[in-house]
């Protein structure tokens, strides 16, 4: 504990510290982070992610944000486990959005699925875009 104080007057100051042992725990917690979602090691990763990919396969052609909504949507109550006729589907029969709602809420994993799913699904089976030649996707968690 002794260390801790000189080296936070150390941080505090802008400077490297200078005990070789709380320069190893900083970098130790640094990778930690890089694993952790919302942590600036992981916005770093992830842009660095981007640079890379860029100098492979040249700057993007396009850049987009999909934010598919998952609490109305028929495929993500099918992953739910509701009974959803998709090949004859009439949005205006069935149950209200209150019970859309919490069938999401009741299985997490069912609204993850359709997450990762739907921009996929979009990108590469789709092919809207002909070939994709790569994509990077982040999630952000909300709430």
């Amino acid at each position: 504990m002794d260390d801790l104080a000189p080296a936070s007057r150390e941080e505090a100051k802008g400077e490297s510290p200078s005990n070789p042992v709380i320069r190893a725990l900083k970098k130790h917690l640094t990778a930690v982070r890089a694993k952790v979602t919302g942590t600036d090691e992981l916005r770093t990763n992830i842009c660095s992610y981007i640079w890379g990919m860029t100098i492979l396969k040249s700057p993007p052609s396009l850049w987009i944000t999909i934010n598919p909504a998952d609490i109305h949507d028929p495929i993500a109550q099918v992953f739910a486990g509701e009974e959803i006729n998709l090949d004859n589907f009439d949005c205006n029969v069935g149950p209200d959005a209150s019970h859309h709602a919490t069938t999401i809420a009741r299985d997490p994993y069912a609204g993850a699925n359709f997450f990762h799913f739907a921009p996929f699904g979009f990108l590469v089976k789709v092919g809207i875009f002909g070939t994709v030649e790569g994509y990077i996707g982040t999630v952000e968690a909300q709430g």
